[in-house]
């Protein structure tokens, strides 16, 4: 007589637990989940693969593997949006373990942070010079790189709006404040915008605009027809990279003559007569005290009549 053939034996009874060691992170940031899969009794330890799973979207599939004395699956994910993300972890069963599913678990990713860091190269120009600004935006952490625009503004006045661009491996906003500034020392503040994934950030670079350097040219021009006369010019340029035309006064000291004091055409010229005996060698002297927005500057020369 053939014995009896009894039911095949149950799968026993799992238990899932799912864990995150990152419930806050930036975006671009990782995101990390642990589910470790326990009987429900015994010590038998359950094998297999675990689903995760945002909503009914699948996240990632690993394989239970031991850590410690637990059988874990870990997954990793680095491109969740800005938002809340709920998780959950599923095992997926084997011969001997039943399926289970855990508890959610929550990620919350917010907007990454930013630092910005303004410059310029030209801390110092003249009045007049174009002044050239730059911003450069950096994500604090990760790779994933800052989109938008940056401001540039001089307390409430805005200088102008930059879109970033890729220069290098950097994003960079750069602006030209064409016919330069006042003078005087200039507090700008660049200001990234941020944007649906990274926050703003600013960061301020002072320009000083000085005066411009001049340069007082002189030249002795002898008078053909009559011997003994000259005449003698300054020409009062703006020294590069400053732009314009020096204007005011300037002085002239011929030997130990008492001064005479001329003011510059809109050439930035002055001149005047001497007349002296054929021959005889003298000494000049010329001194312009400059302007609102240039330096004072001197030449001296030696000359024959």
């Amino acid at each position: 007589m053939l014995g009896s053939i009894g039911p095949a034996s149950a799968a026993s009874p799992s238990n899932t637990r799912l864990s995150t060691s990152t419930p806050t992170i930036g975006v671009g940031g990782t995101a990390k989940l642990k589910a470790q899969v326990r009987p429900a009794s015994g010590t038998a330890k359950p094998t297999g693969t675990v689903t995760f799973r945002e909503g009914t979207v699948t996240a990632g599939t690993a394989t239970l593997a031991l850590v410690g004395t637990v059988q874990t699956a870990k997954l990793s994910l680095t491109t969740l949006a800005v938002g809340t993300h709920t998780f959950t972890a599923t095992y997926n069963g084997s011969t001997d373990f039943a399926a289970s599913t855990s508890l959610s678990v929550t990620i919350t990713v917010g907007k990454a942070a930013t630092a910005t860091t303004a410059s310029t190269s030209t801390p110092a120009p003249t009045p007049g010079q174009d002044v050239k600004l730059k911003a450069v935006v950096k994500p604090v952490s990760g790779t994933v790189k800052p989109t938008g625009s940056v401001t540039f503004k001089e307390g409430t006045t805005t200088l102008g709006t930059v879109a970033l661009a890729l220069v290098g491996t950097t994003e960079t906003a750069k602006l030209t404040v064409t016919g330069g500034l006042a003078l005087g020392s200039h507090t700008i503040t660049a200001t990234y915008a941020g944007s649906t994934t990274f926050s703003g950030s600013d960061s301020t670079v002072t320009v000083v605009v000085a005066k411009a350097s001049s340069l007082s040219t002189l030249s002795v021009t002898p008078v053909t027809t009559n011997p003994g006369k000259s005449t003698v010019a300054v020409a009062v340029t703006a020294v590069a990279p400053a732009k314009g035309v020096p204007s005011g006064l300037v002085t002239f000291v011929v030997d130990a003559q008492a001064s005479q004091v001329f003011s510059l055409t809109g050439a930035g010229k002055a001149q005047f007569p001497v007349t002296f005996a054929p021959g005889s060698t003298h000494t000049v002297k010329v001194t312009y005290g400059g302007d609102s927005l240039f330096g004072g500057s001197t030449a001296t020369m030696g000359f024959t009549s």
